[in-house]
């Protein structure tokens, strides 16, 4: 019997600039990806629709995206990741984190972008004070007593920041002004470069140059297995994208159970739901059992429930604990194939099937 590992014990991130080219244009590298063995992909510069006002994320993956009309920054996180483990947060249309519960550890991964300055001298545009912020926060963080935070708090930085100097390009560049603005701030914060110093993550024409980089705190940096550029992944692109991969035990998305409703025994079914919910106060007297064993609502009627982030989530789990305990008890589990794809619904397959009989 085939069991799913709960936990994961290297974890790979990749970061790319999409330079907002369209889905034609980048639909080989996206559709490339794997959520099994890539886990977070470190977005900059997302296509984005001017209809759906959203970007493209291949199957198996979460998307994460602000709400703003540009954003500059986007997460894919791997849906083989438990989603009880991480949590996103939108700073601005430039910057925004990722943070993972690890067994001993939070990382939060930073994602930035920031314009290019006019010229190598000048301190404008720049949205470093924006980083300067969010690492404060987070820093604050990790800097509780231990009395108040659970875990240590490490992390993990990537940006496009389009700044040029030799800690990273090279002896041979010639530094922006800012640059020295974004060494003295994960310098402050402790942040150290993961990237080899010249490793070339832009290219157009003639010109090369590292500007796409990785930061990572002390203890991050120990687990660091390699970080490079992969200018395989993705021929023909400006933008390099960069493989970082870590060793860090990270939980998995547990495999939820598939039903075979067709199959489902409605009557006992519906009957299990409602003695559940009664037996936790959240059925209203005036819904009632008939004899076919469907639910009519007499009159209508509230459910006292506290108003309360905790009070929703507890009614939330109780929810999904009942509904999923009558399934267990009166619907089959599906056996799917190992080949199935699970992006797929019933519909699909039945269009599918029913347009090869046509063909036929």
């Amino acid at each position: 019997m085939n069991t799913q590992p709960t936990h994961l014990n290297t974890l790979t991130t990749i970061q790319f600039n999409a330079n907002n080219a369209s889905y034609n244009n980048t639909w080989p590298f996206f559709d490339s990806l794997n959520p099994r063995t890539q886990h977070i992909i470190v977005i900059q510069e997302p296509q984005i629709s001017t209809t759906s006002q959203s970007t493209y994320a291949p199957p198996g993956y979460h998307l994460l995206l602000g709400q703003g009309p540009y954003p500059r920054v986007a997460f894919l996180i791997s849906k083989s990741i438990n989603v009880q483990t991480w949590e996103w947060r939108d700073y601005s249309e430039n910057l925004a984190s990722l943070m993972l519960n690890l067994p001993e550890t939070q990382v939060y991964f930073i994602n930035m972008y920031n314009p290019s300055p006019e010229t190598k001298a000048s301190l404008a545009p720049t949205k470093l004070p924006e980083l300067q912020r969010a690492l404060t926060r987070v820093q604050d963080l990790s800097q509780r007593p231990e009395s108040q935070r659970d875990k240590d708090v490490q992390v993990l930085l990537y940006g496009d920041f389009n700044l040029h100097h030799p800690a990273w390009g090279g002896i041979h560049v010639s530094p922006h002004t800012l640059a020295l603005e974004l060494l003295e701030i994960t310098h402050a914060h402790g942040l150290d470069l993961v990237l080899p110093p010249g490793e070339v993550t832009f290219e157009r024409g003639r010109s090369r140059s590292t500007i796409d980089l990785v930061f990572a705190t002390y203890l991050l940096v120990q687990r660091v297995i390699h970080c490079r550029a992969r200018p395989d992944w993705c021929q023909g692109r400006d933008h390099t994208p960069v493989e970082t991969a870590l060793d860090l035990r990270v939980a998995q998305q547990p495999e939820m159970p598939r039903f075979q409703l067709k199959k489902l025994q409605r009557k006992k079914f519906n009957h299990e739901i409602f003695s559940l919910l009664r037996a936790e106060n959240l059925a209203p007297a005036t819904v009632v059992e008939n004899a076919e064993g469907e639910l009519e609502v007499q009159s209508e009627a509230s459910i006292p429930i506290e108003e309360s982030q905790q009070g929703v989530d507890q009614v939330v789990k109780i929810l999904e604990a009942v509904l999923t305990q009558a399934l267990e008890n009166n619907c089959p589990k599906a056996k799917p194939s190992e080949y199935a794809r699970r992006a797929w619904s019933p519909q699909i397959h039945e269009l599918v099937q029913a347009r090869r009989r046509v063909r036929r």
